[in-house]
């Protein structure tokens, strides 16, 4: 039998005390579904352990699944994947009985009047592959790890058509944070032909458009920007590139078997030894079918800090100005690179209303309680999804900043988290690498 890591005892107390003297507190309202040890193929951890889901039953009139991936980031190198393994990130032997459902899995109609009468699903991440991975052996390439994350989706899918009525269901919104809204990004498409033409199938990630391409003079268009070395230096280059040029055009290795999940048609229109831009927003987006609201900061602070970038967290005064240039060159890639978009650059066009955005002038990594001209996203994306039209010139939001001749455009939004002061590097935690 599975066991799974219970509360300490003193948390318990804890929990138990306060739940006497009325408090309020909440008890977790999802329940942990753990996969069948015959699923197939799929349904593994990182560390072998069962994979699953937490999910809270809709009311009896309503027709609608709203599913949540879960983010927190990935690797691609043996010790940074063997450091996962083990930890929530890599195993559901730690994960809890039950949750709490937020944002658009909150299931009081207080704060989520539009969707708290859903089937909420929360898809926990264990496969640190971006709920892209089909590789459901494991070999000596793979560190003895299982990297099936798309195929554990499936895998629950199935469940939930089998268990749950998700086949019944009417609409249905795929959405996720971070790594999981990557996984939204590239799963909603399956989900869409997988539940079939009369079921409303709709995708909102948040915080996942990985990456923008680079600006004209930096390097090709498949390639993110240029690295903050690099770029302070007059130089041309970051991680992804260094790779293709020592490979020297053989093909990167699939070690997650992600390509199984890629466009077909993205995949036709570059070369062999290219398929690896497919896995990119900047080149995949317009090959996605099925109904997006976009999401994402302008400034991204996991690309710009941890992931791509690679900008001092705490420059000295030295680097001000060229932290500064960067993280305005950051912006204006992002912001050339989602106004496809705008532009409904699609390869197969999107009934009204189209795909929506949200896009906020914010130096953050997640877009959750920042407004736009005093609206935030949830009402919006609401409005969206259910095709009310009483919102529509709200559906796609670029934030925009007025700029004096000879300053940089940088952060405008006016919230707290939103802007950086280079000397102190004020990065808020909670929008750091997640």
């Amino acid at each position: 039998m599975k066991i799974r890591s219970t509360i300490p005892l003193f948390h318990l107390g804890v929990t138990l005390l306060l739940g006497f003297l009325g408090t309020g507190v909440r008890a977790g309202d999802m329940t942990y579904v753990g996969l069948p040890e015959t699923t197939s193929p799929g349904g593994f951890c990182m560390d072998g352990s069962m994979a699953g889901y937490y999910i809270r039953t809709g009311s009896d009139t309503s027709s609608l699944f709203v599913i949540h991936l879960k983010g927190g980031g990935g690797c691609s190198t043996e010790i940074d994947c063997l450091a996962r393994n083990g930890t929530a990130k890599g195993s559901s032997l730690l994960w809890e009985d039950s949750i709490t459902g937020d944002r658009l899995l909150d299931g009081d109609c207080a704060t989520n009047p539009d969707f708290c009468d859903a089937t909420a699903v929360h898809v926990p991440y264990c496969t640190s592959d971006g709920h892209l991975g089909t590789n459901t052996e494991i070999s000596d390439d793979t560190w003895g790890l299982y990297f099936d994350g798309h195929s554990n989706f499936a895998a629950i899918v199935e469940h939930l058509i089998a268990t749950s009525g998700l086949g019944d269901a009417t609409d249905v919104l795929l959405t996720g944070g971070s790594a999981g809204s990557i996984g939204a990004y590239f799963n909603v498409d399956w989900l869409a032909d997988r539940l079939g033409s009369e079921i409303n199938v709709k995708g909102v990630p948040n915080a996942g458009w990985f990456n923008p391409g680079s600006l004209p003079g930096d390097l090709e268009e498949i390639f993110a920007p240029s690295d903050y070395d690099r770029f302070t230096a007059g130089d041309k280059g970051n991680l992804k590139y260094d790779l293709i040029q020592e490979l020297d055009g053989a093909i990167i290795p699939d070690r997650t078997k992600v390509k199984n999940l890629l466009s077909s048609d993205c995949l036709a229109d570059y070369a062999p030894n290219e398929w690896w831009a497919c896995t990119s927003l900047h080149i995949a987006y317009r090959y996605i079918k099925t109904p997006l609201f976009n999401i994402h900061s302008q400034y991204d602070t996991n690309q710009i800090f941890w992931t791509q970038g690679f900008v001092p967290k705490n420059p000295d005064q030295s680097e001000v100005d060229s932290v500064e240039r960067y993280i305005e060159m950051w912006g204006k890639a992002t912001r050339a690179s989602m106004q496809q978009i705008l532009d409904n650059d699609t390869k197969t066009p999107k009934d009204s209303p189209g795909d929506g955005i949200f896009s906020t002038s914010c130096l953050s990594h997640g877009t959750f309680s920042t407004s736009i001209d005093g609206l935030t996203w949830l009402p919006i994306v609401r409005d969206w999804f259910f095709e009310l039209g009483e919102m529509t010139e709200s559906y796609r939001l670029m934030e925009s900043c007025s700029v004096k001749e000879g300053e940089l455009e940088l952060p405008c939004n006016e919230a707290k988290h939103c802007t950086l002061n280079p000397v102190t590097s004020q990065v808020p935690s909670e929008f750091r690498n997640s």
